[in-house]
């Protein structure tokens, strides 16, 4: 291997959890949000179904572990079957929806 392709394989390395991190945050964000959307909806409306209720208590419950992962992720903590899984979710973020 020459010795620039090597050095663009580390900076590739180096940069996959940068990366990792930024698109667990990126769903951290969405989480938060969809929540926030549905408490409002939930709680400040009658008439709900209880679906959305659930929704709107339960989401806030999976985006806590994702707090935590970003955070071992950011450490270099994370083991690679756990940062393997999350790149394939990671992936779907940034692809567009077909038409």
């Amino acid at each position: 291997m020459s010795t620039r392709l090597f050095a663009v394989a580390k900076m590739a390395e180096a940069a996959s959890p940068v990366v990792l991190v930024a698109s667990i945050a990126l769903l951290i964000d969405l989480g938060a949000r969809v929540a926030s959307r549905l408490y409002e909806f939930a709680f400040m409306t009658t008439n709900v179904p209880e679906l959305f209720r659930s929704l709107a208590t339960r989401l806030p419950l999976l985006i806590s572990p994702l707090r935590l992962i970003a955070s071992q992720a950011q450490a270099g903590c994370l083991p690679d079957y756990v940062a393997l899984a999350l790149w394939s979710v990671a992936g779907t973020l940034y692809k567009t929806p077909s038409r």
